[in-house]
């Protein structure tokens, strides 16, 4: 589901996403909220919570949460992400670079396989949200 600016310009977007393994994920953004990120990812043991920007202010680094254990009295744990705190948008232009310059070595980003599974299940969001019915991800 989205809200739409103008045809082929959404200004927010919602999807249930469904795996062939049974897992489900939803996901939600937006250019009409004010700056959030959150990410809530629970399983059958524990849960991971992340609550950070890809700029995080520079007197906090970007943190998650881990819970281990499925009881409401067990204990969340905070994990740093990225000492010093610094511009998430910075750092992936910086590992470009590193990558242009020095070698695939170098490169710390998303794999150039989780780069196209991204890209294709944002393709098959798009194509729900203009049809209103589910899509497959193709391969």
């Amino acid at each position: 589901m989205s809200n739409w600016v103008s045809p082929g310009v959404d200004k927010s977007t919602a999807a249930t996403l469904e795996f062939a393994n049974g897992l489900v994920a939803q996901i939600s953004c937006s250019f009409g909220t004010a700056v959030h990120r959150f990410a809530l990812i629970a399983g059958a043991r524990g849960i991971i919570e992340t609550n950070y920007f890809n700029n995080p202010p520079t007197d906090r680094p970007a943190t998650m949460q881990i819970r281990r254990g499925t009881s409401w009295e067990a204990a969340h744990r905070p994990e740093s992400l990225c000492e010093p705190p610094m511009n998430g948008f910075l750092a992936e232009a910086e590992s470009f670079c590193d990558l242009i310059n020095r070698g695939i070595r170098h490169w710390r980003g998303a794999t150039p396989m989780e780069s196209l599974d991204i890209a294709r299940m944002i393709d098959a969001v798009k194509r729900s949200v203009r049809t209103g019915g589910a899509a497959q991800v193709r391969s």
